[in-house]
């Protein structure tokens, strides 16, 4: 691929929509530089309750034994982690009663680090759907992204029936093994839909629920872009990325432990104002290995702030399924002291299921070589992720560019059963949002399209080059069409140049 400020080059590939897995997601285990924890009431993600069953996601280390790492250019010592536990080497007390064990499975975490075009960072997933980004730290190199494993235990048993007026129980694990110290979170609640709405029922989320109707303007800027894709026959993808200022977010030190927690809600609401949907989540970064660490003492102050850069985020991604139709999301993010607040109108499309259909367009910034399916699903594998040509193209949560800034669309093209001699082709315009003037035109572009027999969805992605634009907003429209006349809807977004 070209690099970000080359002329405008269109790559292309069928995509496979990915299944969706229903799995409880163990802790995110940052591995890299000084660990972070609040013991076993802040150990690793939050314990959730699926098909009737609680799992308590367990890190347990062993404080008599340590393991060596070369971090930092010098040797530092780790408590080493207990391996090969069986169910009968835990227990598990629910409001103070023990329970029956039914199930133990080993997870790993979803912590990796991304090279891509612009520079390195870390991603995490503490949701099925959702993902975490930090700030860039260093510059690119060719690797991708790559995964960081360690053990999580995921503890199962069939809770008892809930007191009414009581959605939420204390958790206390055990471990039979000498010197073992066990990090798991200490309470869950029973609420509605608790994969995807990680506050719901906290006193966290209530909080962010205050703050999501306050009259009172946030602390700090938060953007927002949302994007309908294709989905389902009912309902459609909608892509949500987020960025807000890292820099700006709480945080506190401790010896060698980082207190921090941020977290992300949003609802959606329909026309009439009735609430559509709602989903949050929380990073899971600041809440791990705890005095885990044995490396030098006290911290120095530039240590410190490496590893704040690498583990407080700063972009914030998703994916909701929602019904055609017209909406308005309200977000808010929060660092538990502060928040920060978007609101911004909807609308996911009602896509064409005969002629020729484009999607909502995803403007990005950044791509990297795409993973390995396997390796996608220990990510987050229930989000889908932006691929074309071998690359996967990351949705900025900020629409302002500078004029320096490599800046990709993204958009879906369905197409109908073609014969070999039809050809797809996509053209972009982009206007003056305030005069309508057309300021740049593409000719039209030929999209890699292979024949089949049933409709195919061929994810495409566009250079735009914002060098030849001067500063102001603009309106990016695009179009499908192909060698038999047939033609799509315009689509269109808004961004700026500054």
């Amino acid at each position: 691929m070209n690099s970000p400020n080359s002329p405008l080059t269109t790559v292309g590939t069928k995509n496979k929509k990915m299944p969706a897995f229903r799995l409880i997601l163990a802790a995110a285990i940052f591995s890299a530089g000084i660990s972070i924890s609040l013991a076993q009431t802040e150990g690793p993600s939050a314990i959730r309750v699926e098909a009737q069953q609680v799992v308590v996601p367990v890190f347990v280390v062993d404080k008599s034994d340590v393991r060596s790492d070369w971090r930092h250019n010098k040797y530092e010592e780790w408590d080493k982690e207990v391996t090969g536990l069986s169910a009968k080497d835990f227990h598990v007390f629910e409001d103070g009663k023990e329970q029956e064990i039914q199930n133990l499975a080993i997870d790993v975490p979803r912590v990796w680090q991304v090279s891509d075009n612009v520079s390195q960072h870390t991603e995490s997933a503490c949701t099925p759907r959702g993902i975490w980004a930090s700030p860039d730290f260093s510059a690119p190199t060719d690797s991708g992204a790559s995964l960081w494993l360690l053990h999580v235990y995921l503890v199962s048993y069939t809770p008892p029936s809930s007191s009414p007026g009581r959605p939420c129980h204390q958790i206390k694990v055990k471990v039979d093994r000498p010197h073992a110290t066990v990090y798991a979170r200490d309470a869950y609640c029973n609420t509605k839909n608790e994969l995807y709405d990680a506050v719901d029922g906290t006193l966290l989320g209530k909080q962010m629920d205050s703050y999501a109707e306050s009259a009172q303007e946030g602390k700090f800027p938060v953007s927002v872009q949302a994007s309908s894709l294709f989905g389902g026959p009912t309902e459609n993808r909608v892509d949500i990325a987020v960025a807000f200022p890292s820099q700006v977010l709480w945080r506190q030190w401790s010896d060698v432990k980082l207190d921090a927690r941020i977290a992300v809600l949003g609802m959606v609401y329909r026309s009439d104002q009735a609430l559509a949907l709602r989903f949050s989540d929380i990073a899971c970064h600041p809440s791990i290995l705890g005095d885990a660490y044995r490396g030098a003492f006290p911290i120095s102050r530039e240590a410190r702030k490496d590893y704040e850069l690498q583990v407080i985020p700063s972009h914030y991604r998703t994916q909701l399924d929602l019904p055609p139709g017209d909406y308005v999301l309200k977000l808010v993010v929060t660092d538990g002291k502060k928040f920060g607040r978007v609101e911004a109108p909807l609308r996911v499309e009602s896509f064409s299921q005969d002629g020729l259909a484009i999607s909502g367009i995803v403007l990005c910034q950044r791509f990297h070589k795409a993973p390995e399916p396997l390796a996608q699903e220990a990510r987050s594998p229930q989000y889908v992720p932006l691929l074309a040509n071998g690359l996967e193209f990351t949705p900025a949560g900020d629409t302002h560019f500078q004029k320096k800034d490599g800046l990709l669309s993204y958009v879906e093209i369905r197409e109908p059963p073609l014969n070999g001699a039809v050809k797809l082709q996509l053209q972009m315009r982009v206007r003056d949002a305030k005069t309508g003037e057309v300021k740049l035109q593409t000719r039209l572009l030929p999209v890699a399209s292979a024949t089949r027999p049933e409709n195919s969805v061929i994810p495409v992605a566009e250079r735009l080059p914002l060098d030849k634009l001067s500063a102001g907003s603009y309106r990016l429209e695009i179009q499908a069409s192909d060698s038999a006349g047939m033609k799509s809807v315009w689509r269109a977004t808004f961004f700026s140049i500054e």
